[in-house]
Parts: structure tokens; C-alpha cells; sequence
């Protein structure tokens, strides 16, 4: 009985490694290469809702015409000028981090849970409905007049892309997940 124990123990063990070594390059392409962003509006009025669409806008504008993402100070300065022009009584604060983030769908991809680096923007009291979208490379997809949107896969190796978009994304994401929450519990105590 120990026997057997012991090989299934082993077994679990061995492909828990097979898993985070597989895992491994998309999940340290996606952590290190993508940037995102996270709106908060100040309430869910109609007002304060469309703010936020133009504090987008204007954000996800100066990240395309500078090629980089602007620092924490300058994104600020960026969404109260916004806030400014509407004639609103409240200020945005802007913060920087690197944390976990769950799974997200956008419009033809999705990411897994993972370490990103996102950039929060909050309006005001920050209670309203919020805005995701992926910052950097510049893949926030509006209506609006900011041009096209980048195909993601000028900026991730093609098995990423492949992991990202693909339709059976539930085996694939699951080793990413698992391989982050791994890392998560034996680096981040």
C-alpha cells in the first residue's frame, strides 16, 4: 500500500512540474508583456459612465502616440484633464502594481489568471461600474476615433497567441493558473 502511494505521490508530483515547465513561457510572456488597465467611475450615473469611456480614450490616446505607457504621475494629469474639461467636482488618482488578476475575456482573446501589471484609475469615489481593458500592448478596443486596434500577436510569441485565442482554453489555462498559483504560494509568503 505504501508502494503504491508513494507512486502515485510521485506521479501528482511529476506532473505538476511537467505542468509549470509547459506553462512556463506563455505565462512569463503574458506577466512581462502585457499592462492592464482598470477604470473605476465615479458612480453608475450616465454622466459619471461617460466620463470614464473619455478618461479611456484619452489614456489608451497617449499610450499610442508615445509608444510606452506613460508613468502613474502623468496618467493622472492625463485623466483630471479630462475631468477638468467635463466640469466635474472630483479628481482621479492613479496607482501602479503588479498583483494577481483573474481570468478576463476581451474580444477575440483571453487572459488567464495571472501576475500582471495593472494600471487603476479611479474617478472620484470610485463606486461606479469599471473598465478593463489591456493597456500595453495598446489593445483597449473602443468605438472611438483612436484607430485601429493592434493584433496582439505583433507582441506575444505564436503560442501564446494560440493559448489566448483559442476555443479549448480550459485545459490550457488551468496548467497557467495552477503554475501561477504555485508560484504565488511558494514565492509570494
Amino acid at each position: 500500500m505504501l508502494r503504491k502511494a508513494c507512486f502515485i505521490l510521485s506521479f501528482v508530483f511529476f506532473a505538476l512540474i511537467l505542468t509549470v515547465a509547459w506553462s512556463e513561457k506563455p505565462l512569463y510572456e503574458l506577466e512581462n508583456n502585457i499592462v492592464r488597465l482598470h477604470i473605476l467611475a465615479k458612480s453608475d450615473s450616465e454622466t459619471d459612465q461617460k466620463i470614464k469611456l473619455e478618461v479611456r480614450d484619452a489614456v489608451t490616446k497617449a499610450v499610442r502616440e508615445k509608444n510606452a505607457v506613460p508613468g502613474a504621475a502623468n496618467l493622472e494629469q492625463i485623466a483630471n484633464g479630462v475631468l477638468s474639461k467635463s466640469h466635474v467636482d472630483y479628481g482621479a488618482k492613479v496607482s501602479v502594481s503588479k498583483g494577481y488578476i483573474t481570468q478576463r475575456s476581451y474580444e477575440n482573446f483571453t487572459l488567464p489568471y495571472a501576475r500582471y501589471t495593472a494600471v487603476r484609475i479611479e474617478l472620484g469615489d470610485a463606486r461606479g461600474k469599471n473598465w478593463w481593458c489591456v493597456l500595453s500592448p495598446p489593445l483597449c478596443f473602443t468605438n472611438s476615433a483612436l484607430g485601429r486596434s493592434d493584433d496582439i500577436s505583433e507582441y506575444l510569441s505564436d503560442e501564446t497567441v494560440e493559448i489566448i485565442q483559442s476555443d479549448k482554453l480550459s485545459i490550457k489555462f488551468k496548467a497557467l493558473e495552477t503554475a501561477s498559483k504555485l508560484v504565488q504560494y511558494l514565492f509570494d509568503k
